[in-house]
């Protein structure tokens, strides 16, 4: 995949999970289960994030061309997924109590202040300056955590690629391991980002269009079931592809 992030790569790896034997079959479990999702939590959504893993492994560890793999050996898609989840939380768990601490302190105040909206005026007017206090604070911990997420969330490609390379948790805390990959093809690691964003951006905002009507609008959780299965398949590739390069570049250099 020397071409992967041309124009012409990018328009394989786009189109190669309509290409695959039985691709229909393939794309139908992994919206079922995302689907699935909604009634099972979690579950569900690690055994897609490992068949991510596995699409994953075969672009890094086989080096082979971007295939959709057989929905089998449910133990071990359960295993690589169930790494990648934590270790994704872990990375982003900071940033995830202060966003949402951020909204219990700004909203718990108001909350307790509408119950004691009939009490005396004096309790009243102390409700009311601690509401203030809680929404400036709270309002100050969202940013604090929106900012923080964003260095936290560039970490996360690397981080996980190399935890699915190696097939192991403590591999996506090697950091000066996966650093060393990153820096080695940063273009390829934002290009695929920049790939990523913009096609479920594009996606998102097609199906989103069912939110407006009435009818259709029963329909979006199952377009987001497809859009979420397909960024599975394709972001996969991207990111191996990348995490690949930057080891060939790393080896070039040594």
């Amino acid at each position: 995949m020397q071409k992967t992030y041309s124009l012409e790569g990018v328009q394989a790896i786009l189109a190669y999970p309509f290409k695959a034997p039985g691709w229909q079959s393939k794309l139908l479990v992994g919206a079922a289960l995302f689907f699935a999702n909604y009634i099972i939590p979690i579950v569900p959504g690690i055994l897609i994030t490992g068949y991510f893993a596995k699409i994953m492994r075969n672009v890094i560890v086989d080096q082979a061309e971007p295939a959709l793999p057989e929905w089998d050996d449910w133990g071990t898609l359960f295993k690589r997924g169930f790494k990648v989840t934590c270790a994704a939380a872990i990375y982003l768990m900071p940033a995830m109590i202060l966003l949402i601490g951020g909204y219990l302190v700004m909203y718990i105040p108001l909350i307790v202040e509408s119950f004691s909206s009939g009490s005396t005026t004096s309790l009243h007017t102390s409700m009311s300056g601690f509401s203030v206090l809680g929404v400036l604070l709270g309002m100050a911990m969202f940013f604090l955590g929106f900012i923080l997420y964003i260095p936290l969330s560039l970490m996360l490609p690397p981080a996980i690629t190399h935890l699915v390379a190696k097939d192991s948790f403590a591999a996506a805390f090697h950091i000066r391991a996966w650093w060393a990959i990153f820096r080695a093809n940063l273009a390829g690691f934002f290009t695929a980002a920049a790939v990523i964003i913009g096609v479920y951006t594009i996606l998102f905002l097609c199906v989103y269009i069912f939110y407006f009507t009435i009818i259709l609008c029963f329909l979006l959780p199952i377009g987001m079931s497809v859009i979420v299965i397909y960024l599975t398949a394709v972001s996969a590739p991207l990111l191996g592809e990348a995490y690949r390069k930057g080891v060939e570049n790393l080896a070039a250099k040594a």
